[in-house]
């Protein structure tokens, strides 16, 4: 599990950041959309650009494709990134657009592998939001909506999301961790899901970090365990 010791702030910094995802297998490419005057990332997997990443006015985007030209459920304007981490099975940002926002939103964004397709990539959004929104990990219902290229986008799976009780209760873990897989929405009947992240629904140890679980290893971070073996 990789954490920079500081925050991509720049373009230049989030390629940086990402272009080992290759050499994991998440993308077949990461790259300026412009190398000599670049104003998005373009990340691609079998011939399709999968996710746009720009940052503007210091706000990030983060635009996951479910068609050509079809955006699906991303993530824009998010003014402070406050986490970024890296495993071998996928990468997970977070962030939030301000705290003196009336419409103050917290959000994580996901980046891992599904079984759709031989193993395509997907994201996740999920956030929360109102004035001085709870984190993420908080006992309470969240809504995780995903995307993945092919993905029916009038599917009720796609338009509303995924959801999952998070049983947190501060400073009474549970006796085990529980993870909760995530669907890939695709055509309908469709049985896939994410292969290498799903949702912590209950925490043995609420810290963020390397954790075995199941006998495998896991980069735990907010909502999420990432494969990272």
């Amino acid at each position: 599990m990789y954490i920079p010791n500081t925050l991509p702030a720049t373009l230049a910094e989030m390629l940086a950041f990402l272009q080992p995802t290759v050499g994991d297998g998440l993308f077949d490419s990461v790259a300026y959309d412009n190398e000599s005057s670049p104003t998005k990332i373009v990340c691609t997997q079998n011939g399709n650009t999968i996710l746009d990443i720009s940052v503007s006015d210091a706000k990030w985007n983060f635009l996951p494709y479910a068609a050509d030209g079809i955006t699906g459920n991303g993530i824009t304007g998010m003014r402070y990134m406050t986490a970024a981490y890296r495993c071998k099975g996928g990468v997970l940002i977070a962030g939030n657009n301000g705290a003196g926002d009336a419409t103050f939103t917290r959000w994580n964004f996901l980046i891992a592998k599904t079984s759709a397709g031989g193993g395509k990539t997907g994201f996740v959004r999920v956030g929360t939001s109102g004035y001085n929104a709870p984190q993420v990990y908080a006992n309470g219902g969240r809504t995780f909506h995903t995307t993945c290229f092919g993905d029916s986008t009038s599917a009720q799976l796609f338009t509303g999301g995924f959801s999952v009780y998070i049983h947190y209760t501060a400073g009474t873990p549970y006796d085990r961790t529980i993870l909760t897989k995530l669907p890939v929405v695709g055509e309908p009947g469709s049985t896939d899901y994410f292969t290498t992240a799903a949702v912590r629904n209950c925490v043995q140890f609420y810290e963020d970090g390397e954790q075995i679980i199941g006998g495998k290893q896991y980069g735990c971070a907010q909502a999420f365990a990432i494969l990272d073996e």
